[in-house]
């Protein structure tokens, strides 16, 4: 009897340990928050302000949620943002949403966030598929806008904006970045359409409104002829306006953003830019949450959920 009642102990000691080593990361004890944990490229951009607040009110919506945010102070410091997304998961926190940095430079802490199983959300800015089917990287779903039907929808514009020929400028993002790539060869593929319309020169300005200054100075003058600019992002687009208005060649080059952001929309009503091709940053972070939300209830959802793209000028801005 004693041997049988010996057995059963610690049969059920060897459960008990099993059961909490198979609890979910993050979850802890009845009655804990789940942790969501959110890094987003950098909070100095109105564009990530405006997806991070978003996912605030999200995230309060849910009782049982947390909210964790952190950022780096460049969209650039992939770095910064691996060393992020590591302590994340040294928290043991129960998801993590991420706009990342680099396509790919990200790939190896998702890695190590997969080890832990811990599932991760990718956000406005896509991962290199190519890299991440070779190592094994495994994400929930990506969440954000078609970039390259948001260049094209830039394209279109300043093609009729010119007539159907000119001499065109780009602004890029960062380099490797597929939010960037996209946007850039959206555009381009669109004007190859047109023999009359020429990308006379193309540079990165990291997305920066100071960077976008100083790099469409040296293309005006490089290139004092340029009738019209698209500019990745709207920080780039407000950097080169003021390079515009220095040369005192305002009203002679039209320029097209991307994001829509409220310092754009000012300048689109005041005429300095033309367009800009918005986003939906806030619906990024309310999508983020409430599908980490679903994921850690043992919902299913899918692969690539798309948000609205749409051109605005001073025509349809109200």
């Amino acid at each position: 009897m004693k041997t049988s009642a010996s057995l059963f102990k610690w049969a059920t000691l060897f459960l008990l340990v099993m059961l909490v080593i198979t609890l979910p990361s993050g979850c802890g004890r009845r009655g804990q928050k789940m942790r969501i944990a959110f890094a987003v490229k950098t909070l100095s951009n109105p564009f990530f302000i405006d997806m991070v607040e978003a996912a605030k009110t999200e995230a309060n919506n849910h009782s049982d949620i947390e909210l964790i945010i952190q950022s780096g102070e460049r969209e650039t410091d992939i770095e910064r943002q691996v060393q992020i997304v590591e302590n994340f998961i040294t928290q043991k926190v129960a998801a993590i949403c991420v706009t990342p940095c680099d396509s790919r430079g990200i790939i190896p802490a998702i890695l190590k966030a997969n080890s832990k199983r811990i599932p991760v959300l990718i956000i406005d800015t896509k991962i290199d598929k190519n890299i991440a089917n070779e190592q094994g990287a495994k994400t929930q779903t990506f969440i954000g806008s078609d970039n390259y039907l948001g260049g094209r929808m830039a394209g279109e514009y300043l093609v009729k904006r010119l007539g159907g020929s000119g001499k065109v400028a780009i602004l890029e993002g960062v380099p490797g970045q597929e939010t960037a790539i996209s946007r850039k060869s959206g555009f381009s593929d669109y004007m190859k359409q047109f023999s009359g319309m020429n990308i006379v020169t193309s540079q990165p300005a990291d997305w920066n409104r100071e960077k976008g200054l100083n790099v469409f100075q040296n293309m005006l003058q490089a290139n004092p002829d340029i009738q019209a600019l698209f500019a990745c992002n709207d920080e780039m687009a407000l950097g080169a306006i003021q390079a515009i208005r220095t040369a005192g060649k305002e009203g002679k080059i039209s320029v097209v953003g991307f994001d829509a952001t409220k310092d754009a929309l000012d300048a689109i009503k005041s005429g300095y830019m033309d367009a800009s091709v918005a986003q939906l940053p806030a619906e990024m972070g309310r999508l983020a949450i409430s599908n980490a939300v679903k994921v850690l209830h043992g919902e299913k959802i899918p692969p690539e959920i798309p948000t609205r793209v749409e051109l605005i000028t001073k025509e349809n801005i109200k």
